[in-house]
């Protein structure tokens, strides 16, 4: 062996020499490691020696079928015996099989013009960059999900901005009615424009709320209160505070069946939340006179509580966006009853932090039932 061929073989990139017709010539220690070569590969053809993925699917010689039309490596090696020149480097992203194993690999790839007594041929010389390639592809995407947090958090602050100045502008405004008439409003005004300050303040807070709690969902801050709590005594303590909301539209709403939940490990005031919003969405979007019932099913894994009501259902086209942040239905409340846009993310993501799921079930004018299931852990 002669200097230049030690040189050859101890280089850090992988080289091939190619004749025109894919075979080939010579290769060094590097190539051969690089694709698990350990058969005579001289007069060889080059895709079948290198494990071609393709090669190994459709057991073709190099450059014979549709494939090889769009192949870099094939178009370099034609550009340079066109040219009698130097390709320019480029990255070549392929699967191969090596050692029996499939692998990808992302090479830099430069092709060179060789003449060499009386003979031309290609010189391919690849720079294996698959590590760092990799890394790249795991930056840009963690990058491309930063961008899109930062375009939600921005769409975010524009949507909390304009839902809270609707109703601090209505505060407003009632208000200075009232300063500026204070001797001549009469009693029957002053009544209506103090529910109506009532009413906004009320809405303004619970948007802030749940401002906070979308937040904490956010940047990874929610936590758990867990305790062993009575899940029937929670189921009902919730019914009795959303039933005069329900009562004002002639809305019953009744608990068909309840199975004994006794010490189950949840934060109470959490799952309450999750329980509340959906009956406050059963009552706001059903028509008066209308029923309400809840399921509280134990079947020793999990708890599954059905709320279902016999509203106005929610489009079909809605259902896959109607638990995430901002996303308000099509469907009016029947009561002029205003929604924040957040209550269903929040109940999701509550659900979730517990180790349950929820899932809707809806048909357009038959009503809709939600279905959220708890781990039962005492």
């Amino acid at each position: 062996m002669n200097f230049s061929e030690i040189l050859f073989d101890h280089v850090s990139s992988a080289i091939v020499v190619v004749d025109r017709s894919l075979l080939i010539k010579k290769c060094n220690k590097k190539f051969q490691e690089l694709f698990g070569i350990k058969v005579d590969f001289i007069n060889q053809p080059l895709g079948n020696t290198m494990g071609c993925f393709t090669k190994k699917l459709l057991p073709t010689k190099c450059g014979d079928d549709e494939k090889c039309l769009t192949c870099k490596i094939k178009d370099s090696i034609n550009e340079v015996y066109n040219k009698n020149n130097s390709s320019p480097v480029f990255l070549f992203t392929e699967q191969f099989i090596v050692d029996g194993e499939p692998k990808k690999y992302h090479l830099n790839i430069r092709t060179k013009y060789l003449d060499y007594e009386s003979g031309y041929y290609a010189m391919i010389i690849m720079d294996d960059v698959s590590e760092l390639e990799e890394k790249r592809i795991h930056t840009e995407m963690l990058n491309s999900k930063l961008r899109e947090m930062i375009r939600k958090k921005n769409e975010f602050l524009g949507i909390a901005a304009h839902d809270l100045r609707n109703p601090l502008s209505l505060i407003q405004s009632a208000t200075n009615y009232i300063i500026d008439r204070k001797e001549s409003v009469d009693p029957e005004t002053y009544k209506k424009l103090m529910e109506s300050i009532l009413q906004t303040s009320q809405f303004s807070l619970e948007l802030v709320n749940e401002l906070l709690d979308v937040s904490a969902i956010e940047t990874g801050k929610i936590s758990l209160n867990l305790k062993s709590e009575d899940y029937n005594k929670l189921v009902y303590d919730c019914v009795e505070q959303n039933r005069n909301a329900a009562y004002n539209k002639g809305i019953s709403i009744d608990i068909i069946r309840s199975d004994r939940v006794e010490n189950v490990l949840i934060d109470r005031n959490k799952i309450f939340q999750v329980l509340s919003n959906l009956l406050s969405n059963a009552i706001k979007y059903s028509f008066p006179f209308k029923q309400i019932e809840i399921e509280v099913i134990n079947d020793g894994e999990y708890v599954l509580t059905k709320v279902r009501d016999e509203g106005q259902g929610i489009p079909e086209a809605e259902q896959e966006s109607i638990f995430e942040a901002f996303k308000k239905s099509s469907v009016m409340s029947t009561g002029g009853e205003k929604s924040t846009g957040l209550g269903l993310s929040i109940v999701k993501e509550f659900v979730k932090e517990h180790g349950g799921k929820i899932e809707l079930k809806s048909s357009p004018g038959l009503g809709s039932e939600f279905i959220f299931s708890l781990p039962y852990k005492k």
